[in-house]
Order: structure tokens, then sequence, then C-alpha cells
């Protein structure tokens, strides 16, 4: 996620679920999604939730756990805005669709 073999503005939306768990360089990655979108474009960051996700064993081999309080400011610095944490789901272990927005 951190080199993508698109040119800028290439894209009008990303999608992507259950993959920053594995991105070591969370700043970095989402600088490049923000680069390949046009502006308003839409970035759709979909994880489960940290607490839920951190009782389950695979979890604990090569996952990060972000907490969603540190995932949006993060996707902010990246230059998107508008973000809404959109859960799915039932109850405090409902996945969160992280919906962020570059300035158009």
């Amino acid at each position: 996620m951190e080199d993508l073999p698109f040119d800028d503005s290439a894209l009008d939306a990303i999608i992507s679920t259950n993959t920053i768990y594995f991105v070591p360089d969370l700043a970095a990655a989402l600088k490049e999604l923000a680069r390949v979108l046009r502006p308003g474009g839409r970035l759709v960051l979909g994880v489960g939730d940290p607490g839920q996700m951190s009782k389950m064993p695979f979890t604990r081999h090569g996952f990060r756990l972000r907490p969603i309080d540190e995932l949006v400011p993060a996707i902010r610095e990246a230059g998107f805005d508008r973000i809404e944490d959109k859960r799915v789901g039932d109850g405090q272990g409902a996945a969160h669709l992280l919906v962020g927005e570059l300035p158009g």
C-alpha cells in the first residue's frame, strides 16, 4: 500500500478491508492512497473492532491492531476530511467502516 502502481489522481474510490493490520508504516500507506485518489475521491477502510479482534488468538501473529481513535486522526493527517466511522454489525464488537473524502 506504500507504493501503488497508479498515476496521481487515477482513482475515484478505494475500498480496503482487513488490510491495514499488515501495514508497518500506516502514515506512508495513507498518503499513498491519497496520492492515487482524485480530488473528491473516497476512501473506505474496513477494520474489525480492535477490542474484539484482540480476543482472537490468530491476531497475535503479525497483526497490528490500531485503536479507531488513532486511525481517524491518521486518515485526516493524510489529507482526508469528512471522516465517518460507520459501524457494521451489532454491539460493541461491530466492525468499523472508516469513510474519508479528499477535498475536492
